[in-house]
């Protein structure tokens, strides 16, 4: 969904700009920037799909690769950064390195809330991986927290949004761990 907004964003952007007479300077700029974007976006792609093939080191190679190049002196270079610091962490998540992991979300998580606002997808989905990583790492009361602000960022954007359900299975899976069926049942 992120991508999407982001892909329209940026083509709304370049209908707006190239209706203005751009010099030749600015649509080079322009292109670059698009094919910069892209190739980011491969090597985003290509450690997703190598983690799914559970070539852990390479996936993590190509995240470190992606992470170096990202332009960090605009708003936007910092969110894209910290959506890609994101999926490394949940990366290092499911090789067992969750304090790694809770770093990288936390400072993912401070960015966000430094550049863009809480009640955006990006942060809500930040608080979803966050959440889901001190699950993994046993330390429910801060999985709870951190779910539980995602569902009201989540709600104030859209009730009952995917977002929302992904924080509510979090919060039952909260409420398994510790052994409270009844509240997890209904949180399920």
């Amino acid at each position: 969904l992120d991508e999407k907004n982001s892909d329209r964003s940026y083509d709304k952007a370049l209908e707006q700009f190239l209706a203005q007479q751009l010099s030749s300077k600015d649509v080079a700029l322009l292109l670059e920037s698009k094919k910069q974007s892209l190739q980011l976006e491969q090597l985003q792609m290509q450690a997703f799909a190598t983690a799914r093939k559970g070539d852990w080191a390479q996936a993590e190679k190509f995240y470190t690769e992606a992470l170096g190049k990202f332009d960090q002196s605009d708003k936007a270079g910092k969110l894209l950064y910290a959506d890609a610091e994101s999926n490394l962490a949940i990366l290092k998540s499911e090789q067992g390195d969750f304090e790694g992991s809770i770093k990288m979300l936390l400072q993912a998580r401070q960015t966000y809330i430094e550049q863009s606002s809480k009640e955006s997808t990006g942060y809500i989905t930040l608080l979803n991986k966050l959440g889901s990583t001190y699950l993994k790492a046993g330390k429910t009361q801060l999985a709870y927290e951190t779910l539980s602000e995602s569902m009201a960022q989540s709600n104030i954007i859209s009730e009952g949004s995917l977002l929302s359900m992904q924080a509510l299975t979090g919060i039952g899976s909260v409420y398994y761990q510790e052994g409270k069926i009844v509240q997890a049942d209904s949180a399920f």
